[in-house]
């Protein structure tokens, strides 16, 4: 009878010394710390009986240590201080590295999110409704586009005022004749019209045109 008692006191101490083993192979709060605010938690594995640690990621982080953001579609993993590009979306958001996603040129957000900014000839317009959204943030996940405004032409970043067909457009600076299709007004080009014709260069009439009104 004292045996018995003996090795089933043996048995539960063992239970208790296995259920209490902790395995820190993730994280550790002094050795190995979560980044970007993540926190290390600690968990009970029913299968090795063991505890295990591992980080709590906040959003938009993840990773082991935290230490990983998926970039947005419309940006760059990019190191600030030398211009060097990861060409992965995946990217090493860790302080020390100071790697960071940032927008494409012509779109604004955090890096993680990031909408197109139209140009200033340009209007966001929801391409399904006609609803117009915000030019500064113009979001084409939810259908949304720059479409450079009436006499104008572009991509919805950059839009280019038309000339008019009876119009040339002369590069101010030197007086050269350049093709009408892009002719680029902050660039010092100007659409003028032609000899027989007046206007702004982007409408041009007949100067015969007032002795028929």
């Amino acid at each position: 009878m004292g045996l018995l008692f003996w090795r089933l006191l043996l048995v539960l101490m063992g239970c208790v010394l296995v259920r209490h083993t902790v395995s820190s192979d993730k994280c550790d709060p002094g050795e190995y710390p979560c980044f970007n605010n993540g926190t290390c938690i600690m968990s009970y594995d029913n299968i090795h009986h063991s505890y295990k640690q591992a980080c709590k990621c906040t959003a938009n982080f993840h990773g082991d240590y935290c230490d990983l953001v998926t970039c947005g579609a419309n940006a760059l993993c990019i190191h600030p201080g030398t211009s060097k590009i990861l060409h992965t979306r995946e990217c090493p958001a860790v302080h020390v590295n100071g790697y960071k996603c940032v927008c494409n040129s012509g779109y604004a957000g955090d890096g993680i999110n990031c909408t197109k900014m139209c140009g200033a000839n340009a209007t966001c317009i929801n391409t399904g409704n006609c609803e117009r959204g915000p030019s500064d943030h113009c979001n084409e996940d939810l259908g949304f586009k720059c479409v450079c405004n009436h006499g104008y032409e572009g991509d919805g970043v950059v839009c280019i005022k038309k000339c008019d067909t009876n119009a040339m457009c002369i590069d101010s600076n030197t007086s050269q004749i350049l093709p009408t299709d892009h002719c680029f007004e902050p660039m010092g080009l100007k659409c003028v019209c032609n000899q027989g014709y007046e206007g702004d260069g982007f409408t041009c009439k007949s100067e015969f045109h007032k002795f028929f009104r």
